[in-house]
């Protein structure tokens, strides 16, 4: 699967080993640049008052020091592969620099592990919504307790669109998926829904056979 050449792995705080071993051999595979990031938030203003801590300043600084320190670490262990690595700490909200980082890096692909479940229904936290919304590059979340292959492969288009831009958005992604699934040997699925409730008054006047043959014909372009 070599559709990559510059990857951004984000090492956060979470349990990353599976996913940081994931994006060394997705990079190896590629002949691509690994690029390792973490992103260090800011020293809360009154901290200093109540806690005998010093400057605020020289403790971030301190903290992007110590980040780094354990970036390259983690690079460390991969250096007898020759892989092209490199380190980046950046300063601030962790989704909105990651980001940043893409376009100035020109990176094609972010690996990163899945936030914990955030609760309240929500199966991804405040990082990884924000980056699914706004990445202008793929995002391959991992969960951190999931190890090797992958045994089924699901990708969700719509196939209802008409025109060039998600059309071929459409077409990156079977591409996207499919060359995954071969690589991991495992089953692709292609989904994609079509809400009725945008469609109320025509599918009042249609009985059970002609909805199965709509179905039938959006299925037909999947």
């Amino acid at each position: 699967m070599k559709r990559f050449k510059n990857i951004l792995f984000y090492a956060g705080t979470e349990k990353n080993a599976s996913a940081m071993s994931r994006a060394c051999e997705l990079a190896i595979e590629n002949d691509a640049t690994l690029t390792l990031m973490d992103v260090v938030g800011p020293v809360p203003k009154g901290l200093g008052i109540h806690i005998d801590i010093g400057d605020p300043k020289t403790m971030e600084a301190g903290f992007v020091k110590e980040h780094r320190r354990a970036l390259l670490e983690m690079a460390s262990e991969y250096s007898d592969t020759g892989l092209s690595l490199d380190v980046v700490v950046a300063f601030g909200n962790p989704g909105y620099e990651i980001v940043r980082q893409v376009l100035r890096g020109k990176h094609d692909l972010v690996v990163k592990t899945a936030d914990e479940f955030a609760g309240m229904g929500r199966s991804f936290g405040t990082i990884t919504r924000s980056m699914l919304r706004t990445c202008p590059c793929p995002v391959w979340l991992l969960k951190p307790e999931v190890d090797g292959q992958f045994d089924c492969v699901l990708a969700a288009v719509d196939v209802a669109s008409e025109d060039e831009e998600h059309i071929e958005f459409n077409q990156k992604i079977v591409k996207l998926a499919h060359a995954v699934a071969r690589r991991e040997e495992a089953t692709l699925h292609l989904v994609s829904a079509w809400d009725l409730r945008l469609h109320s008054s025509a599918r009042e006047k249609m009985n059970e056979a002609e909805l199965g043959a709509a179905l039938a014909r959006l299925e037909s372009h999947v």
